[in-house]
């Protein structure tokens, strides 16, 4: 019961850092992810969920080339920065407040998924593979992206700063060692795989 109302509490805690930091964190994110807009350039499918969509920049690439686009994020601050961030420039998805590991949607609903930078702010291995394995639900033999952050520390979970009108938020991460990424999408059902290193990032894509 202690380790789950700890889990609640990190959850709860995300959340509210997302919903005060909203407008700061979209400021700073504008350009859609490199290895992003390479996947974009791919033959990608039609519907596209992206998940914890932030501000929705990741979006853009995909909206361009007129794939219908939906973003799921928990933070409600989050989303309206996605409506008004497309907004500005003419361009439209729909928006739903989700949770990643208790997706609102049918098995094999889309044909393209992101999951950018989600997977390592959950933060147990229990809920990484939750989240995993409703990716692969939704999924209809999808063009998957996933990405995640690689262990460049000592310690595999530790908190993140963001500093916000003078003070400092906490938020979750874990991360990954290659080893672990390849279990841990293997047991959620991902077969045929590849990845790659992109800065910070492990990148996958789920091969078809």
């Amino acid at each position: 019961m202690e380790n789950q109302n700890h889990s609640k509490e990190v959850k709860k805690n995300l959340r509210e850092v997302y919903d005060t930091i909203a407008d700061s964190w979209t400021n700073l994110r504008v350009k859609p992810d490199e290895f992003v807009n390479d996947f974009a350039e791919k033959n990608i499918g039609s519907p596209l969920l992206d998940l914890a969509t932030g501000n929705g920049r990741n979006l853009v690439p995909f909206l361009n080339k007129n794939i219908k686009c939906i973003g799921i994020d928990f933070s409600r601050n989050m989303i309206k920065e996605a409506k008004k961030f497309l907004s500005r420039r003419k361009l439209t998805a729909n928006f739903i407040i989700a949770d990643i590991t208790k997706l609102p949607f049918k098995e094999k609903t889309f044909k393209t998924i992101l999951a950018v930078a989600i997977i390592h702010h959950l933060e147990t291995r229990e809920k990484r593979l939750k989240a995993l394995r409703e990716v692969k639900r939704v999924s209809n033999n999808s063009n998957v992206l996933i990405s995640v952050w690689k262990d460049e520390t000592a310690a595999p979970n530790e908190y993140k700063l963001w500093r916000y009108h003078g003070k400092e938020y906490k938020r979750f991460y874990h991360f990954y060692s290659l080893e672990e990424i390849d279990q841990d999408l293997k047991e959620s059902g991902f077969v045929k795989f590849n990845h790659r290193d992109d800065k910070k990032n492990f990148v996958i894509e789920e091969k078809l």
